[in-house]
């Protein structure tokens, strides 16, 4: 049954109102905090160097340790890149995520898909782990072909 009394489409312009301001807060929240992300990993770029890490292995790395996709960190990166400044970007404050990751940012290669991991736990994609031997400083990569499911 519908209501056709004024104060009732009052009411529901309203509260359509309130819907699609806080859904734009929600979606520019995430668009600020994923450029924070990306920006402080850069902050430390130059000691994650220091540690013999590649940008491979910052990415894997910070990643595995958030319990994040490699991927959803190298586009933080990505992002922060090439939009150092939030307001440098062409949509300004009416975009998503989203939007900038697939219309702005280069799209992983063929054969940077293929060097991705799959988990057997969960499906999530993994990079190939970069490994640096404490003890002589030789570096190598475990790469999808030398793991086995245990």
């Amino acid at each position: 049954m519908q209501i056709t009394e004024s104060w009732y489409t009052e009411l529901i312009e309203e509260l359509k109102n309130i819907i699609t301001e806080k859904t734009f807060t929600a979606r520019w929240e995430i668009v600020e905090g994923w450029h924070s992300v990306g920006k402080r990993i850069l902050q430390d770029e130059e000691n994650f160097t220091k540690g013999g890490y590649t940008q491979d292995g910052i990415v894997a790395t910070v990643a595995a340790s958030l319990g994040r996709s490699p991927r959803s960190i190298e586009y933080a990166i990505q992002f922060v890149r090439k939009f150092p400044d939030l307001n440098l970007l062409p949509e300004g404050k009416d975009t998503s995520l989203h939007r900038i990751y697939n219309k702005y940012l280069p799209k992983p290669t063929e054969k940077q898909k293929e060097d991705y991991l799959v988990c057997v736990g969960c499906g999530s994609e993994i990079m190939p782990i970069k490994v640096k031997c404490e003890h002589c400083s030789l570096e190598f990569e475990i790469t999808k072909d030398e793991i086995r499911r245990r």
